[in-house]
């Protein structure tokens, strides 16, 4: 759940990033380094990956599923979310 929490609030900060990037005037290298480098890594890839094996190996199929599957979406929806509120900011 931790590492469930910290990605999808990491894509809801990247989205408020770009957002926030989208209306200055910023270098691409400034971007990189928020976006990439700072919620990069904030976010927890390498552990998700493994969490997701290890369900596997346990043979929890279908929370492994859950898992993957409302990781992305609430990723991407937390990505759009973000932007849509630096729109206000």
């Amino acid at each position: 759940m931790a590492t469930f929490l910290v990605n999808v609030s990491g894509c809801l900060l990247i989205g408020l990033i770009i957002g926030l990037l989208l209306k200055s005037n910023t270098s691409n290298d400034l971007k990189m380094l928020l976006v990439v480098g700072f919620c990069g890594g904030y976010t927890t890839f390498s552990a998700f990956a493994l969490e997701n094996f290890q369900l596997i190996q346990a043979e929890k199929y279908m929370v492994s599923i859950f898992y993957m599957s409302g990781s992305i979406l609430l990723g991407i929806v937390s990505v759009w979310l973000g932007i849509f509120l630096s729109k206000s900011i």
